[in-house]
């Protein structure tokens, strides 16, 4: 199995990229903190197609499939663009509102209590034993959480909900599950090096006795680790969205596990370590090594924390 990416998924990569860099700066992004999502963001992400990627069904179109789906989540996840991304992609499958990105859908397993970003989905989607059920925003009784970890993820407590209209049955609702995880370990990747990008940066910028900090052993060897740890991440997500495409080739159960692990601690330690490569500076509000932590803390959450998905592959050994 070839991970290198071709022309066409390098042509995509670097089309995102570009208007990630020129649409959805740090500086926008912070101008809604802890307040709804900016609809011209979401917007200019879902004219690009990144919903469109998974077609919905008799649309016309082919799915893009799970392997390109990755490189782009991946681009999202350096610029810690907020909302629903993974659940509107997954809903687009089923819904060509979806995937024109003019309805915004999240996913939880039945029994959640928080939820992000209430007050804007246009539905919930909830995923059982039993199947993949449908609820309405306007259906769900909710109460805003005063101080959200992450200032660009709101979070809402929930009562319990109502059944909802079923959209899948039980297999549908585990592909939900492990194409979720796929997707949002490339978005934890996507945190990973571009934490691991800014604490280069500032190592060769920042000087210190007359030298660039970066010369220094110790520094040398945090983002030796983090880099490390990016590319082993984005081997495991790349591997498993492949195996999403093409279930032959593996077992997308552990792949699926294994990516969201790898990628978790990837993003939570390579921000961590960019908060520590800046030093005193990194600690601060203003600085924006926070927000890829706090947001590898709120993804490590969704799809099954890795404490699950450590628990499912000790049971395949």
């Amino acid at each position: 199995m070839n991970f290198g990416l071709d022309d066409d998924e390098r042509d995509i990569r670097d089309a995102i990229r570009e208007l990630l860099r020129r649409k959805v700066s740090l500086d926008v992004l912070r101008r809604s903190e802890y307040g709804a999502i900016d609809r011209e963001i979401w917007s200019t992400i879902a004219d690009a197609g990144v919903f469109a990627l998974r077609r919905a069904a008799g649309s016309g179109h082919g799915d893009f499939g799970t392997a390109v789906a990755a490189v782009v989540f991946e681009e999202l996840g350096t610029a810690l663009v907020r909302g629903p991304l993974v659940g509107t992609y997954l809903a687009a499958g089923s819904s060509p509102d979806a995937a024109a990105g003019l309805r915004l859908v999240d996913v939880i397993e039945r029994g959640t209590r928080t939820v992000a970003n209430v007050s804007d989905l246009d539905e919930l989607v909830v995923l059982d034993g039993d199947g993949v059920w449908a609820v309405p925003a306007g259906q769900i009784a909710s109460s805003p959480a005063a101080h959200p970890l992450d200032p660009l993820t709101p979070v809402f407590r929930i009562g319990e909900l109502p059944q909802g209209e079923r959209v899948g049955d039980a297999d549908d609702a585990t592909a939900w599950r492990r194409v979720g995880a796929t997707l949002t370990a490339a978005l934890m990747v996507g945190i990973a090096r571009e934490a691991t990008d800014r604490a280069a940066t500032y190592a060769r910028d920042r000087m210190q006795f007359g030298r660039a900090i970066g010369s220094f052993q110790a520094v040398k060897h945090l983002l030796a680790d983090m880099v490390v740890r990016t590319e082993l991440a984005r081997a495991a997500t790349y591997a498993a969205a492949a195996v999403a495409d093409d279930p032959s080739t593996g077992d997308l159960a552990a792949a699926s596990a294994a990516a969201k692990v790898m990628a978790e601690r990837a993003a939570f330690r390579n921000s961590k370590s960019y908060v520590q490569v800046m030093g005193g500076m990194g600690f601060t509000w203003e600085m924006p090594a926070h927000l890829f932590l706090k947001r590898a803390v709120v993804l490590a959450s969704e799809f099954g924390s890795s404490a699950d998905h450590e628990q499912a592959l000790a049971a395949t050994l």
